[in-house]
């Protein structure tokens, strides 16, 4: 069992497809606008996965909203609060009903996947857009030390397939930069466009996993250990679709799966995980897609004995000398202080 891979390809999602896109949150908190450059206080829940520097968006509607960046989210004794460094306003009045949440990183928004098996091609029509598949694959481990054995330094094989399908709903490039989707047949996407938008997904996927805020988790797994990155390209025309696709591999140098051995509590739930999987689910946000799968993980993860405390240690010797002696006994007590 390898875990580590697990732990590499939640870090590697949590990047392309945070949580804090996925499912906006609730907050009533009370706000007047407009307001000036400010720093906003929203109560919210806990659990989430925002964190400093993170783009975010309250909304009361469509037509009033603030946006910024993430300054905190702590608790504040009564509850949980994300304070908001305010750099855009739109709209005045007052609201008490606030959605927050945060853009996707890049064009493939939520049509990013863990390990999918079915081919891009045989997507339904209304996924053949950007998307993003992460896997890994070969793992490699030298021995830590010269005599052999673990903890192996492993570098992991993670790959991001980015592929855009020219097929019903797809993105159209106007000339001012600005994006219209559009009902399109085979080739009424040209192949420029369509090049030109899987550049544009492959420079956001590197942007958002090596600097971006989203790819923080990816980072403080990895170390930013990472090297022989390259880009793969496949094109293809059939069926009427029209396929552009990449294969972005990357050597990924992660650490060792470590249990301890001997608990000195009995662990429950995702605790039973080893590490570094633990300490990347513990990260994410308890909606977070990688958090129910790693309850389902740890379900069947084989459980470690509980250390027994050593306190006392009674040492009997029988050395049968000639001269008759009785035989030597010694105690040692308090090997627990």
């Amino acid at each position: 069992m390898s875990l580590s891979r697990t732990a590499l390809r939640f870090a590697a999602l949590e990047a392309l497809r945070p949580t804090v896109a996925l499912a906006p949150v609730r907050s009533s908190s009370s706000v007047a606008l407009p307001l000036g450059r400010a720093t906003l206080a929203f109560d919210v829940a806990d659990g989430l996965g925002f964190w400093p520097g993170l783009p975010v968006t309250a909304a009361a509607d469509g037509s009033h909203y603030v946006a910024g960046k993430v300054l905190r989210y702590f608790s504040s004794g009564a509850g949980w609060v994300l304070s908001i460094d305010v750099v855009t306003v739109a709209g005045s009045g007052t609201f008490d009903d606030w959605s927050i949440g945060s853009p996707f990183p890049t064009l493939a928004k939520s049509y990013v996947f863990d390990s999918r098996l079915d081919p891009v091609e045989d997507l339904q029509v209304d996924e053949q857009r950007p998307v993003a598949v992460v896997y890994t694959e070969e793992d490699n481990g030298d021995p830590g030390q010269t005599a052999g054995g673990p903890p192996f330094k492993r570098t992991v094989d993670l790959i991001v397939e980015l592929s855009v399908v020219a097929k019903g709903p797809v993105p159209e490039l106007q000339d001012d930069g600005t994006v219209t989707w559009v009902t399109a047949e085979g080739t009424a996407f040209t192949d420029a466009k369509l090049e030109g938008w899987l550049d544009r997904l492959e420079y956001e996927t590197r942007l958002a996993m090596f600097r971006g805020p989203t790819g923080k988790l990816f980072r403080d797994l990895t170390g930013s250990r990472v090297t022989d990155i390259r880009s793969l390209p496949h094109r293809s025309s059939e069926e009427s679709a029209r396929l552009a696709q990449r294969t972005v591999r990357m050597q990924v140098t992660v650490p060792d799966d470590f249990s301890d051995a001997a608990p000195a509590t009995p662990a429950v739930g995702t605790a039973m995980l080893p590490q570094p999987l633990r300490d990347v689910v513990d990260q994410l946000a308890s909606t977070a897609y990688g958090a129910a799968l790693a309850a389902f993980l740890a379900a069947d993860v084989p459980i470690a004995p509980i250390a027994t405390p050593l306190k006392t240690v009674t040492l009997g010797i029988d050395a049968a000398p000639a001269d008759g002696v009785a035989e030597i006994e010694a105690s040692a007590d308090h090997l627990d202080n």
